[in-house]
């Protein structure tokens, strides 16, 4: 660097792989009332590299990297808007993605500019039968006056191949990306998808008013807003099964995404031809739907029916109303008949007054947590019936330390109830014995094992 400016050169010469070589001239460096972005520059890269093996190195996804990739670029312009010239390509590049069970074939992309608007792109690759392909144009920095304009189309692209699941989609999807957004628009079809996995765990999203105190709030980093309006079509080879539910699904659906805002969505979704299992219980889905209506995706409306036929020919069911949050269930039996013996033909096939002691637990279980509407009076009917004086659900912490509580006074003084788990086999018994008006001695046993001496005063 000196009067004249600055000047910079490199060379690089890679085993086995190949040569990178540039030049960079700022013939305006020093000089006085030049704003930086105003600065001239002038320069030059030229890359021939005849194996991209060692891009494995900067990622732990992917293997098997092959190709070659030449370049040969002028650049000028300003340091606001430097202009190129030249052509940059990658040829006959491959990869896999074990995570995904990919195999990308057949990989090239290209590059070129003619020093005075923005470098035209283009590349394809092949995954599975399918073909993905992708042009456009875009300045080296895109801004308001320049963007960046990509399309994306491809017919059954391969997206996952795995035990869990075979999915092929055929997108046609338009990007523009400015200096303050990025906004992504079209359709992706998924004609064929087949997914399976067995739900290990749940998530809980924290409180919203949650703080950490003492906690150091980190920077935000400035990062391109996303805006997108992307509608998804499910073809008629669309199948899901996981947790005890097993059907296709069909329809559409468009998501809308802005910053700051819930993703929201506008569509249908039809579930058919599949089986839901419920305490045991293969229930055949004569119909389903999800309905989206401009509200949060995570919280469609939701109309489903299904059932299961007794062997004595009694159909009984359940019809699922509301959002997928707050869902409605109502239980139905053809012949009609009370919730309770509809209850027990749906878990038990046969009516109530042929249930066995504990087979009425399990129906008294169903009605206080699968949500049916009037549950808790059913509950308590059906502990009445079965010589209970106490049913309810309760937990300590998130719903998956839930347990069903039954509870019986064997004696004026004596009280027994007994807790078990609705999603572990954790179970715990507790013994109450009033020994007068003011003393009472406690126990339990389960996890861990206690007594309590309880000493009440009534004011």
């Amino acid at each position: 660097a000196g009067p004249a400016g600055a000047e910079g050169k490199f060379a690089a010469l890679l085993p086995e792989t190949g040569t990178i070589s540039g030049e960079i001239v700022l013939p305006q460096f020093n000089a006085k009332g030049v704003p930086q972005e105003g600065q001239a520059v002038h320069g030059r890269l030229v890359v021939e590299l005849k194996s991209l093996a060692f891009l494995q190195a900067f990622s732990s996804q992917v293997a098997g990297v092959k190709g070659t990739a030449s370049a040969n670029l002028i650049f000028g312009g300003t340091m606001a808007a430097p202009t190129v010239l030249g052509n940059a390509a990658l040829q006959g590049g491959q990869a896999d993605v074990p995570e995904y069970g990919l195999q990308l074939r057949e990989l090239t992309a290209k590059a070129s500019g003619d020093g005075k608007g923005p470098l035209k792109i283009e590349g394809s690759v092949r995954s599975g039968e399918g073909k993905l392909s992708l042009a456009g144009q875009t300045p080296l920095i895109p801004g308001a006056a320049e963007k960046t304009n990509l399309s994306i189309q491809g017919e059954r692209f391969q997206v996952m191949n795995t035990p869990e699941g075979r999915v092929l989609v055929s997108p046609k999807v338009q990007v523009v990306v400015t200096a303050e957004k990025i906004d992504v628009s079209g359709d992706v079809e998924v004609p064929v998808a087949r997914i399976e996995y067995e739900r290990k765990f749940a998530t809980v999203s924290l409180s919203r008013d949650i703080v950490f105190v003492g906690a150091i709030a980190p920077v935000p980093e400035k990062k391109r807003a996303i805006v997108a309006r992307v509608r998804l079509i499910l073809g008629d080879e669309v199948k899901l099964k996981t947790s005890g539910f097993d059907a296709k699904i069909s329809g559409s659906l468009l998501a809308f995404d802005q910053p700051g805002k819930e993703t929201a969505g506008t569509g249908e979704l039809e579930i058919k031809d599949g089986t839901y299992k419920a305490y045991g219980q293969d229930l055949t889905i004569e119909r389903g739907r999800l309905f989206f209506s401009g509200g949060p995706i995570d919280n469609p409306g939701v109309d489903a029916k299904a059932f299961r036929k007794a062997k004595d020919g009694v159909v009984a069911g359940i019809l699922i109303k509301g959002s997928l949050r707050t869902p409605e269930v109502t239980v139905y039996s053809d012949p009609p008949m009370a919730q309770a013996d509809a209850l027990a033909y749906l878990l038990l096939g046969h009516p109530l007054g042929q249930a066995t002691q504990q087979e009425g637990s399990l129906v008294t279980s169903a009605a206080a947590s699968l949500g049916i509407k009037g549950g808790n009076l059913l509950a308590k009917k059906l502990a009445a019936r079965f010589g209970l004086e106490e049913v309810k659900i309760e937990t300590e912490g998130t719903y998956k330390e839930a347990a069903l509580v039954v509870g019986k006074f064997l004696s004026p003084k004596f009280y027994v109830s007994y807790g078990i788990g609705l999603f572990d086999r954790a179970s715990t018994l507790r013994m109450n014995y009033i020994l007068n008006r003011r003393w009472t001695v406690k126990a339990e046993t389960g996890d861990a094992n206690g007594a309590d001496i309880v000493y009440t005063i009534e004011r």
